[in-house]
This record gives C-alpha cells, sequence and structure tokens, in this order.
C-alpha cells in the first residue's frame, strides 16, 4: 500500500471533521423535529394526567415526580418517551421555583512583579435554577419550543 503524503491525510481528516458536523447537524435538525412534533402530544399528555403526574398534589410537576413516573410501569412506552421529554426540557415547559445555591473555594493566581504569582483563595458562588410545570405553564409549551427553534 502506497504511503499517504502529510497533505493527503490533511485532506482525509478535514473531510472527516466535515462530515462529522454535518451529521451532528442533520441530527440536531432531526431532535428539533421531533421536540417540534411532540410537545403538543406531552401538553395533551401531562395535562390529561395531571393529577398523577403532580403526585404531592401542589399544583407543580416537579423533575423528581417525572423521575418518579419514569418508574411507574402503568404508563405505556409512548407515555415514558412524553415523560422523559418533559423531564429533559423541564426548563422549557416549566418556570423556575426556587434555586441552589452552592459555594467552593478556588484559588486564582495574581502577578506581584518579577514573575512571581500570589495565590488567593475566594469563593466561586454557582446558582442552579429549579423548574416545575404548572397547568399554565403546559398551555404554552409548544409555542415556546416553537420561539426556542425559529429565534421567534
Amino acid at each position: 500500500m502506497k504511503d499517504l503524503s502529510i497533505e493527503s491525510m490533511f485532506v482525509v481528516v478535514i473531510a472527516m471533521l466535515l462530515a462529522f458536523t454535518l451529521y451532528l447537524a442533520w441530527n440536531n435538525d432531526a431532535q428539533n423535529t421531533k421536540l417540534e412534533a411532540d410537545a403538543p402530544i406531552a401538553r395533551e399528555f401531562a395535562t390529561q394526567h395531571f393529577n398523577e403526574l403532580d403526585r404531592d398534589h401542589s399544583g407543580i410537576i416537579t423533575k423528581e415526580e417525572l423521575q418518579e413516573a419514569q418508574r411507574d410501569r402503568h404508563f405505556s412506552n409512548r407515555q415514558h418517551s412524553l415523560i422523559n421529554l418533559l423531564e429533559t426540557e423541564i426548563a422549557l415547559a416549566g418556570h423556575v421555583i426556587g434555586s441552589n445555591k452552592t459555594s467552593m473555594p478556588v484559588v486564582i493566581y495574581t502577578s506581584c512583579g518579577d514573575g512571581c504569582m500570589m495565590p488567593i483563595i475566594t469563593d466561586s458562588e454557582t446558582t442552579v435554577n429549579v423548574y416545575g410545570i404548572s397547568r399554565d405553564d403546559l398551555l404554552d409549551f409548544p409555542a415556546r419550543v416553537f420561539r426556542k427553534l425559529h429565534g421567534r
């Protein structure tokens, strides 16, 4: 077998990267199309089964309640896929119901001149929003999906 030149290998690598990029773009488009098609179906399912999904009857379906519903055997496979969609897209389907803050020490280095670096310990705070889905949120879920995917 003939040895490939550096230039030939470079062309092959670039072609592979381009093919992979196109595959990712196509796959993302397919997932977005499925999300857009399934959002109204998920809305209908969650509206009809709201009391079953809202296990603590607080008026809000939480991620934990959706995870519990995933383990519930009385839902069909299709219904489980809709529950999974709601759990995966809970930030889009619902609204912020709380937040969790974490703080951890971080070491940063600052110059003290002449190539000297001095460590400084500071705190880095992270806030993670907690989402839940109300009955009112479900009404707008397909429209929010459309706006996310089409920028309108």
